[in-house]
Parts: C-alpha cells; structure tokens; sequence
C-alpha cells in the first residue's frame, strides 16, 4: 500500500476511532517493513473492560492495526 493510500484510509476512519474511548491519535507507522495504522490511547485497557463496540478493530480494510499508549496529548501553543 502507497503512502498516499494509507493515508487516504486513515482519513477515512480517523473519525470513528476518534470517538472511541482513550483514543488521543491516529497515525501510521511501519512493523517487519510492512506499514501499519497506529491508534494512540491516553492509556490501553483490557479487552475485557470494553464493549465490543468501543474496541479498536485489528485490521482496518485489510492493513494491521497497533495500539500504543501515549498517555495524555495536548496541542502545543505557539
């Protein structure tokens, strides 16, 4: 998948995985040369605590997906 493909995607479900709970980013990144969607979350939680309908999807159309812990973002003031 070209960059640009990927990121198209990603425009595509940032939205909804926006929405989701913990989810502070969205982004892509590369793991064993085969690049991936990132999904940061303020902080992972087990499966198990969440609604199946709150969990981050393990692939979005076909591409792997990762989810990282970032802790708590916030936008820089210039």
């Amino acid at each position: 998948m070209t960059e640009k493909a990927l990121q198209a995607l990603i425009e595509r479900h940032t939205p909804n995985l926006m929405s989701l709970p913990n989810v502070v980013g969205v982004g892509w990144g590369e793991e064993q040369g085969r690049r991936v969607v990132v999904v940061l979350v303020s902080r992972k939680l087990p499966l198990e605590a969440l609604q199946p309908h709150e969990r981050v999807p393990k692939n979005l159309e076909g591409v792997p997906v990762r989810v990282r812990e970032a802790g708590s973002l916030e936008a820089q003031k210039k």
